[in-house]
C-alpha cells in the first residue's frame, strides 16, 4: 500500500490559538496526508498532542523577547554587553534572532518525519523552512516549499528597522526557493508583490 503525502507545518506560535494553521492542517488530514505542525512551546518544555488530524510538536523554536529594548540596548552598550546580549539571543549571520537555535531543535524532526511538503507560516518560519527545504533536496528529496505570507514585514510595528531588513532579505531569498506563495487576502497580495520583487502574485 502507498504510503500518505506528508506535510510539515512550520509556526513560530504555540498552534493552539492560530486557527488559519490548525483549519490548513485539518484539511490536508482529511484528505488523506500525514500533518505534522511544528510551533514554538509556551512553556520552554517540549509537548506534543493532536488537534483533528494534525499531529502538534511544540519545541523550543522561539524565545518571547523585547526586540525593541534590546535594539535600544544594543545602541547604547559597550561591546561587553553586546557579546553578552548576543550570547544570551544568538541570530544567525543575517541577523534573524534565534535562527541557529531554531534549525538545531527542528532538522532531526524534519529528518525523521521525511515531509513531502514543507508549509511555512509567516516571515518568522519562513527562512528556516527554506534552509530545512534546501538540505532536504540536497540530500536527493524531492521536497516543495510553501510559503503562507500572514503579515507584511515593513507594516510589522514591533521590529525595528535592521530587523525589517534582515527578514525581508531573507523573506525574497525564500520566495525564490517556493513553489507556491500564500496570502491572507487580496490587499495582502498588492503589497506582497513589490516588497517580495515577485512576479508572481500570490
Amino acid at each position: 500500500m502507498k504510503s500518505a503525502p506528508k506535510a510539515l507545518h512550520i509556526v513560530l506560535n504555540g498552534v493552539a490559538e492560530d486557527s488559519r494553521v490548525l483549519k490548513m492542517a485539518w484539511s490536508l488530514g482529511n484528505a488523506g496526508w500525514d500533518v505534522l505542525v511544528c510551533g514554538s512551546t509556551p512553556t520552554g518544555k517540549v509537548d506534543k498532542f493532536s488537534i483533528g488530524y494534525a499531529n502538534i510538536e511544540r519545541l523550543q523554536i522561539k524565545y518571547v523577547i523585547n526586540q525593541r529594548l534590546i535594539a535600544k540596548l544594543l545602541r547604547k552598550s559597550r561591546r561587553r554587553l553586546r557579546k553578552i546580549l548576543e550570547t544570551l539571543f544568538p541570530s544567525s549571520k543575517s541577523g534573524i534572532p534565534n535562527y541557529q537555535r531554531s534549525q538545531k531543535s527542528l532538522k532531526p524532526i524534519v529528518q525523521r518525519f521525511s515531509p513531502d511538503v514543507i508549509h511555512a507560516h509567516d516571515y518568522t518560519a519562513l527562512p528556516i523552512a527554506t534552509e530545512i527545504t534546501q538540505l532536504l533536496r540536497a540530500q536527493g528529496k524531492k521536497v516543495s516549499l510553501i510559503y503562507d505570507a500572514h503579515e507584511y514585514v515593513p507594516g510589522v510595528s514591533h521590529l525595528t528597522k535592521p530587523l525589517v531588513n534582515a527578514y525581508t532579505k531573507a523573506e525574497r531569498f525564500g520566495v525564490a526557493q517556493s513553489d507556491a506563495v500564500l496570502s491572507v487576502s487580496e490587499p495582502m497580495s498588492d503589497l506582497l508583490m513589490p516588497h517580495l520583487k515577485s512576479k508572481k502574485r500570490p
